[in-house]
């Protein structure tokens, strides 16, 4: 079972609107974005309870209003799921089951045409297995020489 071990920070450059910053391991990555209504791709990490990294790049929608509220908010339902499942032996079932849910009663409370809202999360759900698939994963590998 996984649970997230540390996730990564993002900033805002103080220097640039344009530039985040990944605090990631005590190392700094620097992605350099265009302009924020061309940013089509947000990279996530994240290293599980048994030090195997995952390196995700999500593609964004194109309606996306900001990148670093995606993350943030990412950050927190994530981290949410590692404190709880701390507490309560949850299964990886029930977990994707009250997720998939979740979307299912935030996708009822937008007032909007409901097959739009439909076509929407469908394919933000496509891009987001997309990047699952082909996320980079590096497992820990120990051991004496």
């Amino acid at each position: 079972e996984h649970e997230i071990k540390s996730v990564p920070k993002i900033f805002f450059s103080p220097f640039t609107k344009h530039i985040f910053f990944f605090v990631y391991l005590n190392n700094i990555i620097i992605l350099d974005f265009m302009k924020k209504k061309n940013t089509t791709k947000l990279p996530y990490s994240i290293t599980t309870s048994t030090l195997t990294k995952i390196n995700f790049l999500f593609e964004l929608s194109e309606n996306t209003e900001s990148p670093i509220s995606v993350h943030q908010l990412l950050d927190l339902i994530l981290s949410h799921i590692n404190k709880e499942t701390k507490i309560t032996k949850l299964s990886n079932g029930d977990i994707i089951q009250s997720l998939a849910m979740a979307l299912a009663v935030r996708m009822k409370m937008v007032v909007a045409d409901e097959k739009l809202v439909e076509k929407i999360v469908i394919d933000c759900i496509s891009k987001a297995i997309n990047a699952a698939k082909k996320a980079e994963v590096n497992s820990h590998i120990s051991g004496n020489s």
